[in-house]
């Protein structure tokens, strides 16, 4: 489970794809100095986490779908 949550520091980063969907909750961390933004993610609950990491993966799944589908 603590691996699936330090994922989510390299995600206040960057997007995976480069270029976030405008409802991505990370955007609005991503706004912080590197520090702070590893405190928000730190100090949020196990379940903050949880759907901060479900947003994620199921964002990345549709959308690398979507691509494969398109350059096919």
């Amino acid at each position: 489970m603590e691996e699936k949550f330090e994922n989510l520091i390299s995600l206040t980063i960057s997007c995976l794809l480069d270029k976030p969907l405008n409802d991505c909750p990370f955007c609005k961390i991503r706004k912080n100095p590197l520090i702070k933004r590893i405190s928000i993610i730190n100090q949020m609950e196990s379940s903050e986490k949880d759907k901060l990491y479900k947003h994620h993966i199921e964002c990345y799944l549709k959308r690398v779908q979507k691509k494969s589908v398109l350059d096919s």
